[in-house]
């Protein structure tokens, strides 16, 4: 009993699990979801005389235990049939094979383990295992509620899993700007980088299916250690003068391929910028099928290992004066927020995660923070892990202004803590189908969670964000790269040979004076 041929049915099953845009050799799958192949023998498989069983073997965790599936059995939730179909000829069998929806995501071998059956005792001699050349990668399922990563919408999916250009926010909250980025989450090279960041570490068994510890070590491997070049980028300073340091990349696969040629050392060029550190880290989860975004944080604290209190100072014309040290607050600040439900924590605190890859973890000087629930940092839940306390104290500095006088006396003008501004809820409804001649209807729907009277200041600002762009595979599954000239670049940064996307950006100043609200 020999296979002669197998057929994986690549493109049925990358169709069927929403994975056909990986520019990757082998078949790419999600957990929790079934696939099937064909097995061609050089024989009648007689089902009475043979037990078959399908084993899986890990190559991205070190020392995992293998997983062995009986046909027509499963085995710490794995199942495996034999699918009958019609007109089929005895010796070529259809099967399927089904992940349970918490299964360690990875890349895998297949083998199958041939038995007889009429034995009373069976020695090594007798068994005949075969490999299957292609490899397999099992990702998480964003489509799958039961998955730890499972989205209610599949217009959030379509976001945060699957988009692969977006807009990076900078600026002030004033006048903030945006810088095009190229995510490629399904290119080879960033699903390799993902895989191996994983490969890395040895974490115990029970341990490698908590999406937590997964997203910790990805962020701890963003930027190096002081000392190490094992990380993406450099080591870079935690200090506010540091914080930005232009090396003129906007595509994460650009990134991540010089990281892989260069057997995982540091990428050259300097450390990087803060936001590109969160766009990488992006890239890798969603290159994972884990719904990641990118979050600006503007006039954040830069650093807020206890409770800050931020002196702000002002000249007489009532402009700021900047003084460089550890406390002043950044005009801006990246981090991501991945969504996953937690086991760890309340239920109504799972949801998006707060995940900071620049950030320092002050107790074990390792270039992480998080994941810490969103809701839990609207709600005041310090105590929640992971590193909660630091990232709410980002937030919620206490800032002193100052009113400095050319002869250099100051005056206290106020202080008090940052309000946060998580007790309004606001959505806003707006028309997906508008053409052109149409009016502009925005609905704002403010939900006041205080128990207090609240106003609200409201004033509307159109920016116009256009952007070209195709994504159709081809017949080789390659994605198809339009390189065009980059007509206004608010960054001020050459994209056109790193990013197949097209951008502009245009303000437009609308006759609307300020509105108030009373909620």
């Amino acid at each position: 009993m020999i296979p002669i041929d197998i057929d994986m049915n690549l493109k049925k099953n990358m169709g069927e699990h929403s994975t056909i845009y990986y520019d990757i050799q082998g078949l790419v799958l999600r957990r929790g979801q079934p696939f099937s192949f064909t097995i061609t023998f050089n024989q009648d498989l007689p089902v009475d005389k043979y037990n078959l069983s399908f084993i899986f073997k890990s190559q991205t965790w070190q020392n995992f235990p293998r997983v062995k599936i009986p046909l027509n059995g499963s085995s710490n939730g794995w199942s495996a049939k034999r699918l009958s179909t019609k007109d089929q000829e005895n010796n070529c069998v259809y099967f399927q094979i089904c992940s349970p929806c918490d299964a360690t995501i990875g890349k895998y071998s297949l083998s199958l383990e041939v038995c007889p059956m009429n034995k009373d005792s069976i020695n090594t001699h007798d068994l005949l295992v075969f490999q299957f050349h292609a490899d397999i990668y099992i990702l998480f399922n964003p489509w799958n509620k039961s998955d730890a990563c499972g989205l209610l919408s599949a217009d959030q999916i379509t976001e945060y899993a699957f988009n692969e250009h977006g807009q990076i926010y900078l600026g002030s909250s004033e006048i903030p700007r945006s810088i095009p980025w190229y995510f490629g989450q399904f290119d080879r090279d960033v699903l390799l980088t993902a895989l191996s960041l994983l490969n890395k570490t040895s974490l115990p068994t029970e341990s490698r299916i908590d999406i937590s510890l997964m997203l910790r070590l990805l962020a701890s491997n963003i930027c190096s250690d002081p000392g190490a070049n094992d990380g993406i980028f450099p080591p870079s300073s935690d200090k506010p003068s540091s914080s930005h340091q232009e090396n003129g990349y906007t595509s994460s696969p650009v990134i991540l391929k010089q990281y892989l040629l260069s057997n995982g050392q540091s990428v050259q060029g300097g450390s990087g910028s803060n936001w590109q550190h969160a766009a990488v880290f992006c890239s890798l989860c969603r290159s994972l099928g884990i719904p990641s975004r990118i979050v600006t944080v503007y006039n954040a604290t830069c650093e807020a290992q206890e409770k800050e209190n931020i002196n702000l100072h002002w000249n007489t014309g009532q402009r700021p004066i900047v003084v460089v040290n550890k406390k002043v607050t950044r005009p801006w600040y990246l981090w991501n927020e991945c969504w996953m439900r937690r086991d760890d924590i309340p239920a109504q605190n799972s949801g998006w995660q707060v995940v900071d890859s620049s950030a320092i973890d002050y107790n074990t000087k390792i270039r992480r923070i998080g994941p810490c629930s969103v809701a839990a940092l609207k709600s005041g839940s310090l105590t929640l892990k992971w590193d909660t306390p630091n990232i709410y104290n980002v937030l919620n500095a206490n800032r002193s202004h100052w009113l400095v006088y050319p002869d250099g006396n100051k005056k206290l003008i106020s202080t008090g803590q940052i309000q946060p501004h998580h007790d309004v809820h606001i959505d806003m409804e707006i028309s997906q189908t508008l053409k052109l001649g149409d009016d502009l209807h925005i609905i704002l729907k403010a939900n006041n969670l205080s128990n207090e009277p609240r106003t609200l200041v409201v004033a509307l600002k159109l920016i116009k964000l256009s952007s070209t762009l195709e994504i159709k595979p081809n017949s080789d599954k390659q994605h198809q790269d339009l390189h065009v000239a980059q007509s206004t670049n608010p960054a001020g940064i050459n994209t056109s040979l790193q990013t197949p996307v097209q951008s502009s950006v245009q303000d437009f100043q609308l006759n609307v004076n300020e509105r108030e609200l009373n909620i």
